[in-house]
């Protein structure tokens, strides 16, 4: 595109002044923009970071580290800091490019064997039975799908009421701002 821009990418020795002509550039140029570089991907990590959801059960948190090679706990930590822990550790990953589907393949797979866990420890053995994709997609299904509920008698009569009074309310507003517009240098009431 135009002259002036720095070469081709992060790191280049070279800034272009004019078409065909470069200049050399110093290591206190290249060490300013590798510093400059790091600060935008710390902002953009920071930006992602208040994006992702992140699990509130503690256990859950302490799996998904354990899945991404992480310490379960440093000392000292509380269950929140370690929550804002893994969200930084996903968004830094996801803005470095570090094979970001891998890592959310890890974290799912760590939240699926809590999951299973959690339910033989409860003695629910019927659904260990059935893939766990399968039963998640029909319960997503399942909330999903829109339902309706019969109303009662006294509640039908009451949005009845309610929208006969708002309708009657609305028409004698707009008579009123009609009638003002015809007339706007007299009093309506």
């Amino acid at each position: 595109c135009g002259g002036g821009g720095v070469g081709s990418g992060r790191g280049a020795a070279r800034m272009e002044v004019d078409e065909g002509e470069t200049l050399a550039l110093g290591a206190a140029s290249l060490e300013a923009q590798e510093q400059h570089a790091e600060a935008l991907r710390a902002l953009e990590a920071k930006r992602k970071a208040r994006a992702i959801a992140v699990a509130t059960d503690d256990a859950e948190v302490r799996a998904q580290l354990r899945a991404l090679g992480q310490p379960v706990c440093l000392f000292g930590e509380r269950e929140g800091e370690r929550r804002d822990r893994l969200r930084e550790l996903l968004a830094r990953a996801q803005v470095d490019g570090e094979e970001w589907a891998y890592v959310q393949q890890q974290v799912a797979e760590a939240s699926r064997q809590l999951k299973r866990q959690r339910r033989r420890a409860a003695g629910e053995d019927a659904e260990d039975s059935e893939d766990e994709e399968v039963i998640a997609a029909r319960r997503e299904r399942e909330r999903k799908k829109t339902f309706y509920t019969p109303a009662s008698d006294a509640l039908v009569a009451a949005r009845k009421a309610f929208a006969s009074f708002s309708f009657d309310r609305a028409n004698a507003r707009l008579a009123a701002q009609r009638a003002w517009q015809r007339a706007p240098n007299s009093l309506v009431e």
